[in-house]
């Protein structure tokens, strides 16, 4: 099998054992992650797509991910940026501190996901583009893939 322009083949059955998937769930995995390269014009839809996919890899292989997100200091980012994006209106003191950082203090008193807002795209894109590079690194070095 071969994806995602690699020029290697890769047996299916080694993309089984580094992702743990069972005979029920490949169709979901392989849907996750190659709908990401069709996301590039909706980057809302392209950072939750990213985040469920983390999340799926984490299901599935032992939270080694998510290791690698915590020592870079991304997985707060990650998860909070996740949660205001998804759930549109947030005021929990962790996802605020997040926020404050990059959006500055609301002065309302809470934080309101608008996607035509320059600002909260802008927080999607950087989180994609810190995020999705090590999903990427992560699966390539469990596929044996290592440029």
């Amino acid at each position: 099998m071969s994806f995602l322009g690699f020029p290697r083949n890769i047996p299916l059955q080694k993309v089984c054992e580094v992702l743990e998937i069972q005979k029920d769930n490949i169709d979901e995995y392989f849907d996750r992650f190659l709908s990401l390269e069709n996301l590039n014009s909706d980057p809302v839809l392209h950072f939750v797509t990213l985040y469920s996919l983390y999340e799926y890899i984490n299901k599935t292989s032992e939270n080694r991910l998510k290791e690698l997100f915590t020592n870079k200091g991304l997985e707060k980012k990650f998860r909070n940026t996740r949660n205001f994006a998804a759930h549109g209106k947030v005021e929990g003191q962790e996802l605020k501190e997040v926020l404050e950082n990059f959006l500055g203090v609301s002065p309302i008193g809470f934080y309101s996901f608008d996607r035509y807002n320059p600002s909260h795209v802008n927080l999607i894109n950087e989180v994609i583009g810190e995020a999705q590079p090590i999903i990427q690194k992560y699966l390539r070095g469990e596929l044996g893939l290592n440029q």
